[in-house]
């Protein structure tokens, strides 16, 4: 596709301005440094091998940490963790070339570089994510289930690819597998569909297509509209899919894969270590807390049954604040996860994870949803941070607890954490009576036929 095709060269455009940048952002660290000031081409010469090394080592790591901002989904604080922690691995390979014999120049010139050429990736990706959805193709969904749902929600968190979704062409049925409207019109429906401007459409059914599905599909095909589809197979949400062209039949394939045993064992030194600092942080917090908490229920903490890794049971701590007061500060701020911080440091949680799950809840899950239990869960995780409580849709939620096993790596954790203060702080800031959906989430788009034709397709 000449979209595809157009993501690509940008991925390319966009490391070529990640080197002009660096060039950029070591001239004006040197004239922002007082110690040395100037920039005539003999004082370059010391910084020629420093560049280079630079060079290099980011366009390694663009390829192997797949820094072009797209990969897990168009997030701000994302891309910063991710250009944020590259940064930190260019400068500790400088660091090392240095102790081999490389020359650095002025190390004030090096810590003012860094934090320029980071903020200077990010705004590049951001205009990238700009230019491509300049020319949004308008996209229909074919479908109104969770998969539909699923896949416009990650439509819209790619804007690279320069797709807009209108909303869904529902296909509702009755509990006899038949057909609950009326009976499908398909010329009427292909004249306002492609009258309306759509030029692709997304078919994300859950059940196979009927004989009139197909008729309509072969209808829009020749009116030039692009048709994209969603296999209905549950494992996409948690693993990787290969396409195989045998002949003109489309194979799709899907593999586990397993986060490396060195960076699970990097997340957890890192679980460790901030997990004891901020309890250390956050200690005079505590008898306050543990106070208010005993005055108002009677007890200070409490321990919740939950299943951990590979399906080991724990005891989750928490302060004792009850679901009654589901607007109180003290839940909408997350001051009484704080005692899960202990869990962290005994194994049992980890600081970004899935959430755990009741004994109860987690019993008749299989299959794909068994998959949530490779890691640890955490106090945090993707649903978290995009506003889902525990009063959401279960599907939702695990949704985002299978696609972050999926795409785990630490510069997710990273971002994760970044995105929990912020998700914290705007709850705070932001009024909620704790009826109702959370104010950061939105309803799905609609899509309503005129007068006259089946609504239910």
């Amino acid at each position: 596709m000449n979209r595809m095709r157009d993501w690509q060269q940008m991925r390319r455009w966009i490391l070529a301005g990640d080197l002009v940048w660096m060039v950029l952002a070591l001239m004006l660290a040197r004239l922002l440094d007082p110690s040395r000031i100037g920039l005539a081409l003999g004082a370059w010469r010391p910084w020629m091998p420093v560049l280079l090394v630079l060079g290099l080592s980011w366009s390694v790591l663009v390829r192997v940490l797949e820094l072009d901002g797209f990969r897990a989904g168009w997030r701000i604080a994302t891309i910063l963790a991710q250009c944020l922690l590259a940064v930190l691995i260019m400068m500790l390979i400088l660091v090392a070339e240095a102790n081999a014999g490389l020359r650095l120049g002025s190390p004030a010139v090096l810590r003012i570089f860094a934090p320029l050429f980071c903020v200077g990736t990010v705004l590049i990706r951001f205009l990238a994510a700009r230019l491509l959805a300049q020319r949004a193709v308008p996209t229909l969904v074919l479908g109104d289930g969770r998969l539909a749902r699923e896949a416009a929600r990650r439509v819209h968190r790619h804007p690279e690819l320069g797709w807009e979704v209108l909303g869904f062409l529902g296909l509702e049925m009755g509990a006899t597998g038949e057909r609950a409207g009326p009976a499908l019109r398909t010329p009427d429906l292909v004249q306002f569909v492609v009258g309306g401007g759509v030029r692709q459409l997304i078919v994300a059914l859950e059940q196979p297509p009927t004989a009139e599905v197909y008729k309509l599909l072969e209808a829009l095909r020749a009116q030039g509209i692009r048709l994209l589809h969603v296999p209905a197979q549950f494992e996409v949400y948690a693993s990787r899919a290969h396409l195989l062209d045998l002949d003109g039949i489309p194979i799709i394939s899907f593999l586990d894969s397993a986060p490396p045993p060195l960076a699970l064992g990097l997340k957890r030194v890192g679980d460790c270590a901030l997990a004891a600092a901020l309890l250390l942080i956050t200690l005079p917090l505590w008898g306050p807390l543990a106070l208010a908490a005993r005055l108002r229920f009677g007890g200070s903490f409490e321990r919740l049954p939950r299943v951990g890794r590979d399906g080991v049971p724990f005891a989750m701590l928490r302060l004792r604040w009850r679901a009654v007061d589901r607007s109180h500060w003290l839940r909408r701020s997350g001051l009484r996860e704080l005692p899960q911080f202990f869990n962290v440091l005994r194994g049992e949680m980890s600081l970004v994870g899935p959430r755990p799950e009741p004994l109860e809840l987690a019993a008749p899950h299989h299959g794909a949803w068994s998959k949530r239990l490779a890691l640890s869960p955490g106090i945090t995780g993707l649903a978290q941070v995009y506003g889902l409580g525990e009063l959401d849709r279960e599907h939702d939620r695990h949704s985002y607890d299978l696609e972050y096993i999926h795409r785990w790596s630490l510069s997710q954790d990273l971002a994760i954490l970044f995105q929990t203060v912020s998700t914290l702080v705007s709850r705070c800031l932001q009024p909620h009576d704790g009826r109702g959906p959370h104010p950061r989430r939105s309803s799905k788009p609609q899509w309503n036929p005129p007068s006259g034709l089946d609504s239910s397709c």
